[in-house]
């Protein structure tokens, strides 16, 4: 097997070369890798590809994961540049003088950390770290919530009648069922995704639950079919992400409803979900002033969301099925956070 550790003049020749340190020296010399290593041990079976080759080191693979979203690469352009691009390959630590894994074995590599359910574990460790050096600051107990569209990688036979339609925030009700069985119907091979019609526009694809900070770090996700109503979902998401008691969830109107502001109540949150006009009548001044403050900090997750599609091509999925694009989105959460962090190096 390759010495990957074994490191030749090559290699210190090209290190004596880099002046400036670029984002992904700083995200190198930012992160202890052996927790993140540690986590791929409890989570990672190696294997051996078709010919018997043995297994690259997993931490060398999870960072060629790392800047595949970084670079919004697919795996045959990844296997690429790690022959090619020197900044790559001394990020993620290959020697000049060693093969580096091709196409098939990324996939593999990827495929085997979604079975195994890594990703979450991973991010808790990149927000925790992120979280010792101050990038996360945990005292402000500051959560936002929100939800956007993302298509299928799949390209559906035809659009699905009878859409369930995004209701607007004011129309939103926690009982709001969605009662449209013909949705239900698959209509290409992501049998997970579904039809819904957000104002003139029709998506086939996923509804991504987000939460940041208020500095636009990305503290969890859940990826539901874009069928699936934001006010169904709010208890689920925050069941998931476990925050500690007194922390300030702030969400838009489509999330309002009596039962959510319970459960808020319940678990010790403070509740900053913004408040629907009630019906027939005018809004308090008081509530006026409540939704404008939360606004002033909502637009944040709104930042995270442009970003992530004008950067990471989160505007459609590379991968098919729930659990492949539920590690996709936490896998860009990881890659997001490390970037944001970079750039508030100096």
């Amino acid at each position: 097997m390759p010495d990957f550790d074994k490191f030749g003049f090559a290699d210190i020749e090209i290190e004596d070369r880099f002046k400036e340190p670029t984002y992904l020296d700083k995200i190198n010399k930012l992160i202890n890798w052996k927790r993140q290593e540690k986590i791929l041990g409890k989570f990672y079976t190696k294997d051996k590809n078709k010919v018997g080759n043995p297994a690259y080191p997993a931490l060398l693979m999870l960072k060629i994961l790392y800047v595949q979203k970084w670079e919004n690469l697919s795996d045959p352009q990844m296997e690429f540049a790690l022959r090619d691009r020197i900044s790559v390959i001394r990020f993620v630590g290959f020697p000049l003088s060693s093969p580096t894994p091709d196409h098939s074995t990324i996939c593999r590599f990827r495929n085997n950390l979604v079975k195994s359910g890594a990703f979450d574990a991973l991010l808790e460790d990149i927000n925790n770290q992120l979280i010792e050096h101050g990038f996360i600051v945990q005292e402000r107990k500051t959560a936002l919530v929100d939800a956007t569209l993302v298509s299928s990688s799949a390209r559906p036979r035809g659009k699905c009648k009878d859409v369930q339609e995004d209701r607007k925030e004011d129309e939103i009700d926690k009982s709001d069922e969605i009662k449209n069985t013909e949705n239900n119907i698959s209509y290409s091979n992501d049998v997970d995704a579904k039809w819904l019609k957000k104002g003139n526009k029709y998506v086939y694809g996923y509804k991504a639950f987000f939460s940041t900070d208020i500095n636009g770090f990305i503290l969890g996700n859940l990826i539901k079919p874009a069928n699936v109503s934001e006010v169904n979902t709010f208890e689920e998401f925050l069941e998931k992400l476990s925050f500690e008691a007194g922390t300030n969830i702030l969400a838009d109107k489509g999330y309002a409803s009596a039962s959510n502001r319970a459960y808020l109540n319940s678990k010790g949150y403070n509740d900053f979900i913004m408040h629907k006009k009630p019906k027939g009548k005018k809004m308090s001044e008081f509530l006026k002033l409540f939704n404008r403050y939360v606004s002033k900090y909502r637009f944040k997750i709104e930042q995270v969301f442009g970003l992530l599609k004008k950067d990471f091509g989160f505007n459609r999925f590379r991968y098919l099925g729930l659990q492949k694009v539920q590690a996709e989105s936490t896998l860009i959460s990881i890659a997001f956070n490390l970037r944001r962090a970079s750039f508030m190096i100096s």
